[in-house]
């Protein structure tokens, strides 16, 4: 009987520290691209307040093809932005009237995240 909790211990171990490495390799994996487009951000709004990566909300789709921020420049005020890599491999701005065409036409690109970042639903 010991033995087969001291099984299920190991396994439980293994697979939880196996889910770690994988968030940790697609952090890394996306981190240069999160930099750019947090640094986009903050020369666009040039200043109106400080954005801050621990407090933004990031979400990357399509393998990095779009990403998502989300954060609060004012209290009890929310704002997001929508960033897409352009074929130079940089990110360029997507204004908010745009920003429903693209859901439309790459809809399923939207449907699953690929990294999720300082939203609580990792």
């Amino acid at each position: 009987m010991k033995r087969r909790w001291m099984f299920l211990i190991v396994i439980m171990v293994l697979l939880l520290s196996g889910c770690q490495r994988s968030a940790e390799r697609k952090k890394a994996q996306y981190d240069p691209a999160i930099k750019q487009v947090l640094a986009l951000e903050k020369d666009r709004i040039a200043g109106e307040f400080r954005l801050k990566r621990e407090d933004t909300g990031i979400v990357v789709y399509g393998k990095g093809q779009y990403i998502s921020l989300f954060f609060e420049p004012e209290p009890d005020v929310s704002a997001e932005a929508l960033y897409q890599r352009n074929e130079q491999g940089s990110y360029d701005y997507i204004p908010e009237e745009e920003r429903y065409d693209i859901f439309d036409r790459d809809e399923k690109v939207f449907e699953k995240d690929d990294y999720i970042e300082n939203l609580g639903i990792k």
